[in-house]
């Protein structure tokens, strides 16, 4: 039903061609954002490609004073034939650029799959943010990049987001960040797949690289001229 819900809706959306986006103008209480969050629909992505299943991303506060937080993303990905999975994971460092904790610099990668890993250097700008967030209740949060390249509508609950309010979150990203929502898939969330690895041992990893990180980047972080308005 949902994924019936996101694409035909795209037609009567813009297909604005977008170059940079802003983050929400709402703060963001980075203790209320930690924890699970299940992607209900994405932009195709090559970490997250059309057919993923089970997609979702876990929030840490792991330097509350610096604001960095840890974010381990899970999914299973259809493999080439189409007909088994395979497990992926990417863990990065956020560490907050603007007073509303709406921007972030992200900075490192640990990437993981069945076969293989690979960890990224640190990146001092702008390319990771909080686009839409439900500040009442926190049940859903929109995230998407400085581009528009990719974006990701998460709910604490993989049913917890009706076809109405799927279609409401979509109208609004569209109208305040110019996003072409005809490139979002929904997000099947299937029972009876093995159980993900849990994320806190990758998030203890963050915590440990989170002191390195913001003595080797913060300073740069700091003083990096990102205007964010």
């Amino acid at each position: 039903m949902l994924r019936r819900v996101l694409r035909p809706l795209n037609m009567l959306l813009s297909d604005k061609v977008l170059t940079e986006s802003k983050p929400s103008p709402v703060p963001v209480d980075l203790a209320r954002l930690v924890g699970t969050w299940y992607v209900i629909g994405n932009f195709a992505t090559a970490f997250q490609p059309p057919g993923s299943l089970n997609a979702r991303s876990t929030f840490a506060l792991v330097d509350a004073d610096a604001r960095v937080l840890s974010i381990v993303d899970q999914l299973y990905v259809p493999t080439r034939d189409a007909k088994t999975y395979e497990y992926r994971q990417l863990t990065a460092l956020a560490m907050a650029r603007n007073d509303t904790n709406t921007a972030f610099a992200l900075a490192g990668h640990n990437f993981q799959r069945d076969d293989l890993s690979w960890r990224g250097l640190a990146i001092a700008e702008v390319n990771f943010l909080i686009l839409d967030v439900d500040a009442a209740n926190y049940s859903y949060v929109v995230v998407g990049d400085t581009l528009g390249l990719d974006a990701r509508i998460m709910a604490r609950d993989p049913d917890g987001i009706s076809p109405d309010r799927v279609r409401e979150i979509m109208r609004r990203i569209t109208k305040m960040h110019g996003y072409n929502t005809d490139r979002m898939y929904a997000t099947n969330h299937l029972p009876g797949l093995d159980p993900f690895p849990s994320a806190a041992d990758a998030v203890s990893e963050s915590s440990r690289r989170a002191e390195s990180y913001s003595v080797r980047v913060g300073h740069e972080l700091a003083e990096a001229s990102v205007e964010i308005v």
